[in-house]
């Protein structure tokens, strides 16, 4: 679903690379100044590094919802276009049509053209 839909694929990899990188230059002038410092210097790379792995599944699960959404929006309105899978003509009946927009009859005319053989989409009103 996701891939049709043209979901992105969230990840942080590059980021988390970039993250170990600079705790790592920290950790070596940790370890030049105060060597004390480097497992202090290390802690703090893992919870980064935890944090910036929460924040991706959070900013994964928000464009699964989006996508979810518009996959649920997109099926409302194939059912509304395709009632019971079939044609809305065929379960749609023209009085109702015509209550709301007596001029329907004279629109479709207009629009039809029956040797095409393809679908007309006609909007009302």
């Amino acid at each position: 679903m996701g891939a049709q839909l043209g979901q992105e694929e969230i990840s942080l990899a590059a980021q988390q690379q970039a993250l170990a990188a600079a705790f790592q230059q920290v950790q070596e002038l940790a370890q030049r100044l105060d060597p004390t410092l480097v497992k202090t210097v290390a802690a703090e790379a893992q919870k980064a590094a935890g944090s910036l792995a929460g924040l991706e599944k959070r900013l994964s699960k928000a464009a699964e919802t989006k996508h979810e959404t518009a996959y649920a929006q997109l099926t409302a309105l194939k059912d509304k276009l395709f009632p019971d899978g079939g044609l809305q003509e065929r379960t749609d009946n023209v009085l109702s049509i015509l209550i709301n927009n007596p001029g329907f009859i004279a629109q479709l005319i207009t629009c039809f053209e029956p040797l095409k053989l393809e679908f007309a989409v006609v909007q009302e009103g």
